[in-house]
């Protein structure tokens, strides 16, 4: 564990207990609910959820998978109080801003920088996202059985995502905190190939749900799907996201629609993180487009590809770091850690071969295009 966490660590385990009482005044304060329960049952609730948050400081990680099993076991108690599931979700704000206040002053009394105060605050948000989707969880398998399964959770989903909304499924939705009148937006992912399908799905309910609306997700033919009431976060910079753009119920199939052209493309590009359609517009196009974009590789690359000589690679390799470095040759020379006159060579031998001159912005742009199809042309999967 690093200096820090540990003298705050030490700060906070010395104080659990005012800690703890603290929460709870605030919850009582604030929430008339709280004020009607034992505070004997209160302080003992809050005590569970406050040591989770403790042993995420002493290791210094975001909730994994085991956590949230560990936090069910009092999120199905609070579904059985008989309390509705928007004051349980009321209550993580207010404890997620009393407890931000206590770090803040322990920092203070620490001094602390304010990047480490920033880290722990965090830890404080992942601490509170993980009691609002297990409790969240929690109301679902209590509201009426089948509408907590997780078969009955994907059926929704895959209805949501793919089809016209209508009266039933309105009301359907309606059970998961999603109302016609809402924005949300739709989202298609894959793990990074590290992470289980399941880490991402929790990783993605915890950061994409927001105030007392759940992300909802579900595993459809080795991807994940889902609606999110914000952007999520993903702990692995290996992971891909592809979201769609914010939409109502009504809309959720154009949505999902342009998440799924999202993670094609940015597969197709061998991106990773969170993304929209600005972020991989021209792949996009090619994917939606493919037998212009054919037509291109064809013109741009294809006469090379069909020369048997060994040197056909080495040009095409050469011609597209070029275009990556804006054409700098010296750029690409030190890269390829050749002289410039062997770079200016092989970018002559390209023209030659194919009558393109690169001086032309369409050439470069039409060189870019085919080498980038050509370069991918036998992932056929991508352009279904």
């Amino acid at each position: 564990m690093d200096k820090v966490r540990t003298r705050v660590l030490a700060q906070i385990c010395s104080e659990r207990e005012r800690i703890t009482n603290r929460l709870v005044d605030a919850l009582c304060a604030e929430l008339p609910e709280y004020r009607a329960l034992p505070r004997k049952s209160v302080v003992a609730a809050t005590a569970i959820d406050f040591d989770t948050f403790i042993e995420f400081l002493e290791e210094g990680r975001s909730p994994r998978t085991r956590d949230a099993h560990k936090s069910l076991d009092v999120a199905r108690k609070r579904a059985r109080s008989g309390f509705p599931l928007a004051v349980f979700l009321d209550s993580f704000n207010v404890a997620r801003r009393e407890a931000v206040k206590v770090v803040e002053e322990v920092g203070q009394e620490l001094r602390l920088r304010v990047a480490d105060r920033r880290s722990i605050e965090r830890l404080v948000s992942d601490w509170t996202g993980l009691l609002m989707v297990q409790t969240s969880r929690a109301f679902l398998e209590l509201a009426g059985g089948e509408e907590g399964t997780d078969d009955h959770r994907r059926e929704l989903i895959v209805s949501l995502l793919q089809r016209p909304l209508d009266a039933e499924l309105q009301s359907r939705a309606a059970l998961f905190g999603l109302h016609a009148g809402g924005l949300y937006r739709a989202f298609a992912a894959r793990p990074a190939p590290n992470e289980s399908i399941e880490d991402l799905a929790f990783a993605v309910m915890r950061t994409g749900s927001r105030g007392s609306v759940s992300a909802l997700v579900a595993e459809v033919e080795g991807r994940l799907v889902g609606v999110v009431a914000q952007r999520p976060s993903v702990p692995n910079p290996g992971t891909l996201v592809g979201l769609g753009r914010e939409a109502t119920l009504s809309e959720l199939t154009q949505s999902y629609a342009e998440a799924c052209r999202v993670l094609n493309a940015a597969t197709f590009a061998e991106r990773a993180g969170v993304l929209a359609l600005s972020d991989v517009p021209l792949e996009s196009a090619m994917l939606d487009d493919p037998v212009r974009s054919q037509r291109l590789a064809e013109r741009y690359v294809g006469v090379l590809q069909e020369d048997t000589d060994a040197s056909t690679g080495r040009i095409l390799d050469t011609v597209r770091l070029w275009l990556e470095c804006n054409g700098s040759i010296p750029q690409v020379a030190e890269s390829l850690r050749l002289h410039p006159n062997t770079v200016r060579y092989r970018l002559q031998a390209y023209e030659d071969r194919t009558g393109e001159r690169l001086t032309s912005f369409r050439s470069r742009v039409g060189a870019w295009w085919g080498l980038t199809w050509a370069s991918h042309e036998k992932d056929d999967h991508l352009r279904a």
